[in-house]
């Protein structure tokens, strides 16, 4: 049986890791979501000023 601290050694940076995958997606879409509606993304600007 292998100890402790060597088994949380390895289970801490795959649970952040594994936590981190969707905080990133999240951060990406409200990101998106925040460029969309302050129209900083060039696109959608250009095409409501049509």
């Amino acid at each position: 049986m292998i100890p402790e601290e060597v088994w949380y050694f390895f289970v801490f940076p795959w649970l952040a890791f594994l936590g981190a995958v969707p905080a990133v997606v999240l951060l990406y879409m409200a990101l998106g979501a925040i460029a969309t509606g302050s129209e900083y993304l060039p696109g959608f600007k250009s095409s409501k000023s049509e």
